[in-house]
This record gives structure tokens, sequence and C-alpha cells, in this order.
């Protein structure tokens, strides 16, 4: 007999991992045991030599699937006195004293064979909200420290029941050493709440507690088909639900919510209903069916044909759910309670965030009933506690790659990858910048992004990203060296990074805002050679103390030069002009000299004068109006010269108008335009250092005078401005010699610039790169600013 010690890292706990090695070694007929330690697995193999390579060749060809595997480390071992009395393999008491690093698995959707359980009528499982298994359920989400075992997770307030501890006890069931194992007999419980009616499951006999589930999630249904909107707990927070298909319904979510006019997210019951309403490919489809199930960006059917109307077989979907856009979000049951809820109302039902003007996801039921009240009608709940906050994942297919918009559930806390060149010894923490918040936490060639957060913009917000920092620097056993931080010193995090820089004596790193978002792009493509980066966004400081947001770049991690960038406009009243992009439109005028033209004079005619005059003095005297060369306000103020959005209610919203508009022109009229190039006078003239956009604005006006649709306006502009930046990027790539094209910033949401950019550039022979597995918005910089930091240190 021969002693084998095998060594397992990376996303090892919580995906079924003890259990299938367990099957390996009796396969191969392999004494030991096996152990979750707080860095991963360890295996003390005995065998003959040949059985030790049978089981390490049915181990690596068969890790469970939801596993990834970083390190694995085998090596022989002294043969100690307790192995020779071994008999059989064993799963063995976790190690939770070794300081090693660690990895915490996203949570997984609810599998196929759950499914079958809990619809099953013959089967004890049948309507039990909470089954799981091996293969899917509740991880990250339930978890307060590693190894991962139940009684380091918010279930270990729930003792197993004689026939779940059964399961869970042998290597034969797949629910073996599942740690959320439950049933209705011992396990986490529904409760419904609506006024003074309250609901709960309390009887002693299996039958009688199923009816009582049953009787809740069937008065939640009922509530919803009614009109109601719902508060229902999930698996990572509250979603506030209601019937998509009932106008009133979401609008009284959308008035109660505070959000007029940002696109809500549907769920619905299966793919079948999903194909009634958007169109999908088949990469879409197999993200929606998928093991994490975000939620996906799909283009309406409207676009191109008809959504079913009232009367039709298929209930339409409320108009006020998409408003002006032209994507909906949709995604599909993840948990075994959305399932069962869903089967009930067979409509899809709106499933947005429960949070309130821009603070976090409402988790907890104390803060549930504080701040929900006076939005939700109801509330559906459980008493399993989610230890960790974390909301849905959104996604969009982009040239046939799945494309990153919200990074979350299901994707966080999985590690991401430190190209190998830029990995070092340190420990990093960068802390992003204010909008789209996520931070990033590295060592050695393994980075963890956290989950979208939101906007650093109150208390609240900053109170969630604190303390998911300590989540994470505490599950991930870390303490960084080095702090990165956007250069804004007025940002939140910029201040978190300094307040704990000093208190920790941590060397403190700043890092520009684009070359951060470029550095994103190139590590994620582990992109080493010099590049043309192009950073299009909202706002950033840049080197010079104002706002850069549309600007070309040379170079690579280490330096990036800017080449050239969009014409300076002014911003009156400063934060004021991106809530009310009529204010940038009437500068743009103002700059180009243009107010005479017919169509502006027009336009200024119908602002509020008294607004305007004070405007123009404040412009004149240059009194509260920063500067700033964003492409993201250029988009605001077009929009809001076409009147398609002259105020805002969300971040981005009117370039977000502008591209929906865009893309609702007929395709036979987006072909004409294409073959005829009158989006060419749509230009950006390269004088200098600066792209002059004063030929755009004057080709807007004269499109404008002639009475040509608003639709065909937007999507020339969108065509103007990408032919623009191509042109003077193949000229760039030409002088410089160089074949690869880096777009980041948060104007390549915008699916028809960056499909447009991506085309042309691809059609000269350069190579393009753009963010796909983080966002291209800010929810990326944390990620390029650990990547630039690595690139400086020596």
């Amino acid at each position: 007999m021969h002693a084998r010690d095998i060594k397992i890292t990376g996303i090892v706990q919580g995906v079924g991992m003890r259990p299938t090695i367990m099957r390996h070694a009796i396969a191969a007929n392999i004494k030991g045991w096996v152990l979750n330690s707080v860095g991963g697995v360890h295996i003390h193999a005995l065998g003959s030599t040949d059985a030790l390579d049978d089981f390490e060749a049915r181990l690596k060809s068969g890790f469970p699937p939801q596993a990834r595997i970083e390190h694995y480390e085998s090596y022989s071992s002294k043969i100690e006195d307790e192995d020779k009395a071994a008999k059989d393999f064993y799963i063995k008491e976790s190690d939770a004293h070794e300081k090693a690093p660690a990895f915490v698995s996203p949570d997984i959707a609810t599998c196929k064979n759950c499914c079958e359980d809990f619809f099953d009528p013959e089967n004890r499982r049948y309507h039990y909200p909470f089954t799981n298994c091996t293969d899917c359920g509740p991880r990250y989400t339930v978890i307060h420290h590693l190894p991962y075992d139940r009684a380091q997770t918010s279930m270990s307030k729930f003792k197993m029941c004689p026939e779940c501890q059964a399961e869970y006890d042998s290597y034969l069931s797949r629910r073996h050493h599942a740690q959320p194992n439950a049933c209705f007999m011992c396990g986490p419980q529904v409760e419904w709440i609506e006024d003074t009616e309250h609901l709960s499951v309390s009887a002693s006999e299996l039958a009688d507690r199923r009816r009582e589930s049953d009787a809740i999630l069937e008065r939640c249904a009922d509530a919803l088909i009614e009109g109601k909107v719902i508060a229902i707990k999930g698996l990572g927070g509250y979603h506030l639900a209601c019937d998509a298909t009932n106008s009133k319904a979401v609008q009284a979510l959308r008035e109660r919510k505070k959000r007029s006019n940002k696109a809500l997210a549907v769920m619905m019951p299966n793919l079948e209903m999903v194909k009634d309403y958007a169109s999908v490919n088949n990469l879409e489809e197999e993200v929606l069916s998928g093991t994490i199930r975000p939620i996906v960006l799909l283009k309406l059917l409207g676009i191109d044909q008809e959504v079913p109307q009232a009367g039709n077989p298929k209930r339409a979907l409320a108009s006020e759910v998409y408003g002006e856009l032209v994507e909906l979000g949709v995604m599909l049951p993840y948990t075994p309670l959305h399932h069962l809820l869903l089967d009930l109302v067979k409509r899809p039902l709106v499933m947005t965030s429960a949070n309130i003007s821009e603070e976090p996801l409402v988790k907890d039921e104390d803060e549930a009933f504080e701040k929900l009240s006076h939005i939700a009608d109801a509330y559906l709940i459980h008493d399993r506690p989610i230890l960790q906050r974390i909301d849905d994942s959104v996604v969009r297919v982009l040239d046939g790659k799945l494309t990153m918009i919200r990074r979350a559930r299901g994707y966080a806390p999985g590690p991401f990858e430190i190209p190998e060149h830029l990995q070092k010894d340190a420990l990093i923490l960068g802390v992003g910048p204010e909008q789209k918040s996520t931070f990033t936490l590295s060592r050695h060639n393994t980075s963890f992004v956290s989950e979208h957060i939101g906007d650093l913009e109150n208390l609240a917000t900053l109170q969630t990203f604190e303390e998911r920092i300590e989540a994470y620097e505490r599950l991930l056993n870390y303490s960084p060296d080095i702090i990165t931080q956007d250069m804004h010193p007025e940002y939140l995090s910029s201040k978190y990074a300094l307040e704990r820089g000093k208190k920790e004596n941590l060397q403190r790193t700043l890092i520009q805002h684009h070359s951060a978002h470029i550095a994103s792009v190139l590590a994620e493509h582990a992109c080493k050679e010099k590049v043309l980066g192009v950073a299009l966004d909202g706002t950033g400081l840049g080197d010079d103390n104002t706002l850069w947001g549309g600007e070309i770049f040379v170079g690579d991690y280490k330096k990036l030069e800017r080449l050239c960038h969009l014409r300076h406009l002014k911003l009156p009243s400063g934060s004021a002009a991106i809530k009310e992009p009529w204010r940038i439109a009437a500068f743009v005028l103002h700059d180009t000299d243009f107010q005479n033209h017919p169509a502006a004079k027009r336009y200024l005619e119908n602002l509020p004068q008294e607004t305007y005059k004070l405007l123009c003095g404040m412009v004149k005297a240059n009194i509260n109006t920063p500067s700033s060369c964003s492409a993201g306000r250029l988009f605001d103020a077009v929009s809001a010269l076409l009147g398609l959005c002259p105020q805002t209610t969300y971040e981005g919203e009117a370039a977000i108008v502008l591209e929906a508009f865009a893309h609702k022109l007929p395709r036979a009229s987006r072909q004409q335009i294409d073959t005829d190039k009158s989006f060419e006078v749509y230009s950006l003239e390269l004088k200098g250092e600066e792209l002059d956009y004063r030929p755009l604005i004057r080709a807007v006006l004269d499109d404008m005078e002639a009475g040509t649709d608003v639709k065909a306006i937007a999507y020339k502009i969108h065509k103007g401005i990408s032919s623009s930046f191509n042109r003077y990027l193949i000229k760039f790539s030409k002088d410089y010699t160089i074949k690869t094209i880096a777009l980041s910033g948060g104007c390549f949401m915008n699916r028809l610039l960056l499909e447009e950019m991506s085309a042309g550039l691809t059609e000269a022979g350069l190579t393009v790169l753009t963010n796909r597995a983080l966002p291209a918005n800010d929810g990326g910089i944390s990620y390029g600013q650990i990547c630039f930091a690595l690139a400086q240190l020596p």
C-alpha cells in the first residue's frame, strides 16, 4: 500500500466535490479520506500504485460541472500508523484552522433533477420551495465562513430530519454532503404577511405542512393576478413583483418605487413564453436556461414583428415595463420558489430589485418592513437568513458572445484570472470609481471582482460597500498590501482608500479613470502589446483636472498617451446638466454659433427663457460650468436637441433613448442610409488633438429643419460618430504600426455604437478587443485599477 496526498484549490467547495471524490475513490478501490480546508480540498489516498493512478485519472476527468480548478498538487506521503488500519474511504471533518487562500462558490440555479422532485406528486419534496442538491442551490448567499460546512452557513439553525440526514450521509445520494439540504419537515418555510392576514407553516405532519405552504404560494399568486405589488424574499435579497401584463399594476410599482422610466426586468416561467415576446437566439436560450440564469437583454419582437396584443391568445406585455426601449430584460426562474410561483400565475412577472432610490438591495425582514411598506401590498418571506446581499446579473449577447452588463448573482464571487505577465506577489485592493461600484481583490494569479454594489452616492451604499469588502476579506482570508483608487478625490471610494491607507499604513496608488478602463480590456484578453485604446463614457477625471470621456490613447498598461479627444463642451450648473441635458444642448448651440439656424432658433425659443438667460450668463462668466470632453454628454446633448430626453430620471437615460430610436428605424431605411452614406456629414473632424463635433451638430440641425424622421437622425448620429472614430483609428494604426484596438467605457453599453465600430475596424483588418466577462461600464474599473497598478510594480 502506498499513500498519496492531493490538494486542490479553486471553486471546490459547495459544488459536490467531496461526494464526487468519494465515489471515484470507491470505484478505484481507494481507502483514506477527503476534507474541506479553508484553502480548498485535501485528499489522503491509500492504495496500490495502479489503484492510485486509476483514482487520479478518474478524478481529473470527472470533476463536478460547477467546479473550477485553480491548482492541483499530488505527491507521495508517508504511511501513518492509522493508515494501516484504514478499511474504507470517508469524508473527514473539515479543517477550519489552516490559513490559506480560499475560493467561494457562487449560487447555482435549480437543477433539472430538483425541478422534477418538487413537481412530482409522489416525491416527499413535492412543492417544497427550498429543494436543492449538490448540483444546485444557495452557496455564496448563505455562507459566513469557510470551510463550506452547514455549521458555517445560515442553514445551521435547521437540524436535518432523519431522512435528510440519511441522504446527506449516503455517497450514493446526489444530496451527499449538500449543506443546504432540507425538506418540509426540517427546513426553511414560507410565510405570507398582508395587513392583518398572516399565513405560516406550523403543522406537524408532512401533508399538512405542504398544504399550508401551497396555500401561501396560492395566496401570493392570487394577489399578483389581482394587480397587487408583492415583496418577495429571494436568494440574495428581495424582489418587488407584479403582473407584467397589468398596466395599472406596473404603473403603481413605478410610482411607489419612484422609478418612472428605467426599464424593469421580467421573469417568465419558460422559454416558450419568452419567445412570445422577444427574439431569442441559440446562445441567449442557453444562457437563459443555464446554471446561472441571469437577466438577459433581448430584442423585443415589436422591432420586426408584432408583440401579442390584448385579445390575442397570448397576453400583451404592459408597455410600461420597457417604455421607449427596444430591449426587454428577461430571466427564467432560478429557485424552487420562483418555479412554483410562476407555475401558478402562468404569466410574466415584473421582478425588480427591492430598494428605494439608489439605495442597496433589501435583504432582511426588518429592513423590508421598514423600507418597502409604502411600495408593497404584501410580503412573501421565508426564514432562511440571507448572509450575503447580491443582485441579479444582467448580460447581453453581442456578435455571438456573452457580454456582461452587471456582474452579480451566479458570477460573483467567482475568481477572475490575472494575465501571467502581470502576476506579482502583491495583494492589492482596487476600490473602483463612484458609479456602478465594484471592488477587486488580487493575489498572484487570481483576482476576485465583487458583485455590483450600486452608485456610491449615499451613506447606505457606502456602508454596503464597506460591508462587502469586509466580507470578502473574511471569506477569502485576505489582507491587502496596496490599495488603488480613482484620481477623483471626492468619490466616496477614494475617501475610503485614503482613510484606510492611513489607518493601516497601506501603499496607495491613484489610477486615471480611463486608463483603468483600457487596462480592464487588455487584461481580460491577456494582451501584452501596445494598442490604440478608445475610452468613451460619461465622466472621469483626467490628468488636466477636466472631465474626460471621449479619448483615443496609444500605449499599454504602463503608460497610455492621449492622442486626441472630443472637443470640450461646458456643463452649465455642473451635475444638474447631466440630469437636464437640455442645458448641454443649449450650450452646444451657443458653442457652435448655430443659434440663428432655423431649427436651433425654434429649440431655444421653447426653453424656459429666464433659465436660459441665466445659463448663458453662467457660461460667459465661467461660473459653475465644468468642462467635459465626454462622449456620453455629447449623446445627451443631441438626444435633448431632438426632443427625445430633455430631462433624465436615471443615469444614461438620454443616450439610451437616443439609441432606442435609432433601432426603431425600419431595416429598409437603415439600409438606404448605409448605401447612400448620408450619415457621412454627421462627422467629427480632427483638428490637432481635438475631435470637433460642430459638423455633426450642423448636420442634425439641417435634418431637423428638413423634417427628417427623428429615428433616421438618431441612426445617422450613431453611424457618423462610429465611422469618424474608425476613420481616425485606422489612420493612427498606420502611423504607429499598431493592429489592435481596445474599446471600453459606458458608451460601449450602446449596442449600435459597439457593433458599428467593431465591424468597421475588423473590416479594415484590425483586431478589436472589448470587455466581455466584465462590464464595459464603470463596473469593470476596479479590475482595471488592479492590473494597471500591477504593471507599475517591479
